[in-house]
This record gives structure tokens, sequence and C-alpha cells, in this order.
């Protein structure tokens, strides 16, 4: 009875932190600290189910309708060993179909070399084959749709900008137009998540407009609660008795 009663406050801490939560860890090591949302272990471990479990990753813990904008302002940092394949992934319309696999996405996903980012390109992501189960290991795509020579210097902050018209996204920095493509359909709505490999990241200033121009979401990061960083609850048991 004691441990069903601890399962059960357990449960209820999770879910009134999850209630407040704008974000949930999915890999990687993220914190909120001087107003920033931070990424700051820049190397990966790969679990392989899912293309966002396989780089440090975050997503919104609520789906977001009707989107017409996605602002966020971003610095890339502190890159790890000099790798030349650095990425940092702005997603949207991340979906879970079952359970906690978020398997499906569309984004932009930004890469580089050791001194900077040079790339910006347009990918989406689902399972490869439906038919298997979501346990199945590597059975997932990445696709690119549109590459674009954008340059972007680390350890200096940008303001990064996503427009929706139907299935029409734009992208701009610093206001102005870097690329634009359409994605196969119109349905923009779902999660939004950021994803790094081998670079730090701090972002900060996160907004999403609807349709009428009305902000849906919000994030200044002056508020570490904001984060969910699911943890695993362990029982340690010895098999020594005590002696009476």
């Amino acid at each position: 009875m004691q441990d069903s009663k601890a399962g059960n406050k357990y449960r209820e801490m999770l879910a009134k932190r999850m209630a407040k939560a704008n974000w949930v860890r999915l890999n990687g090591k993220w914190s909120i600290k001087n107003s920033k949302l931070n990424e700051t272990r820049a190397w990966i471990s790969p679990w392989g189910y899912y293309a966002l479990l396989d780089v440090n990753s975050i997503r919104s813990s609520k789906h977001i309708k009707n989107v017409k904008s996605i602002s966020l302002k971003v610095k890339l940092y502190d890159q790890y060993r000099k790798r030349n394949n650095s990425r940092f992934v702005i997603a949207f319309a991340v979906k879970n179909p079952y359970r906690k696999f978020y398997v499906q996405l569309f984004g932009l996903q930004l890469t580089g070399n050791s001194d900077k980012i040079t790339n910006a390109q347009f990918i989406v992501s689902d399972r490869k084959n439906k038919q298997k189960s979501y346990l199945t290991k590597y059975n997932y795509f990445v696709r690119g749709y549109k590459k674009s020579k954008f340059i972007m210097d680390f350890n200096k902050e940008y303001n990064l900008t996503f427009k929706f018209y139907g299935n029409l996204v734009t992208f701009f920095c610093n206001n102005k137009k870097i690329s634009s493509v359409r994605f196969p359909h119109a349905n923009m709505n779902g999660a939004i998540a950021f994803a790094t490999m081998h670079i730090k990241a701090a972002i900060d200033n996160v907004k999403v407009l609807n349709t009428k121009n009305k902000i849906i979401f919000q994030d200044n990061f002056d508020d570490p609660s904001t984060l969910f960083v699911p943890g695993i609850k362990a029982k340690i048991t010895s098999k020594k008795r005590k002696k009476k």
C-alpha cells in the first residue's frame, strides 16, 4: 500500500510539472539559465527510434494549430571537437501518431563546417516502413527539399522567422528572406522542436502567431520550471535484512 501511495504521489507530481511546462526534453542536456533555453552537451547519444531522438532535442509540450509564424533568437557556440557536420534544426508540425514516438516532422536544418553554418535546407522526416513496429530501430528517413547557401557565424545571436501560407513556408534571418518551399500538405499543426548536433545552442524569445495574428505560444525563458526533463524513478532494495 505504501508503494502504491508513493507511486500515486510521484505521478501527481509529474502531472503538475507537465501541466506547467512549455517544453519537454527528448535527448541531450537542456536547461533554462540566464533567461535562455540552453543545450550544453553538444555531443550526441543516438537511440535509433526516430530522427529527433538521434540528436540533442527538445519539443513543445503542446501541439499548436493554425500557425502563421514562428520566431526565435538563437546563438550557436562551442562546437564539439571542431566537427565539420554541426547541425541545428527548427522543426514544426511535429507529430506522434503513437504514444511518445515523435516520428513525423517538417523543418529547417542548418549545417556547417568547423567555422560557421554554411547551408540551410528544409527537411521532412517520417517512418520508412509503417508496417513495422515503432520499436524498430533506424526505420526512419530524413529527406531534404531545398538547400540554400546561408552564412551564420558561431557565437553570434540571430533572429530567425518562419512564415506559413498554406503549405508554403518561408524562412527569414534578421528580416531577410533566405528561402521558401512548398511541403507536401498544408497541415502544419503539431508541436515545435529544436535540435542540435556537435554544437551548443542558446535560444530565446520563442513566439508563435496564429492566422489571426494572435500570440498562441510564447516563452522568454524567465521561468526554469517551464522545462520538463523526464526522469526515471528507481527504487533500490537491499537483499540484506537488518538483524533484529
